[in-house]
């Protein structure tokens, strides 16, 4: 709440990375809050494994 809007390939941008990075590494749950269905498709491609749904 309150947070500044970003584009879909601002948010792509800023997480995406960071999930590959994680899994990579990590086999714990990674879960990601976004609004757009883009970055939820991608976060889940790059190894996130729940999308909140924040809209």
């Amino acid at each position: 709440p309150g947070a500044d809007p970003v584009t879909t390939s601002e948010e792509l941008r800023r997480t995406i990375p960071i999930i590959e990075a994680l899994r990579a590494e990590w086999d714990g749950l990674i879960s990601i809050d976004t609004s757009k269905a883009e970055v939820a498709q991608k976060a889940l491609a790059a190894g996130a494994d729940i999308v909140n749904d924040v809209s």
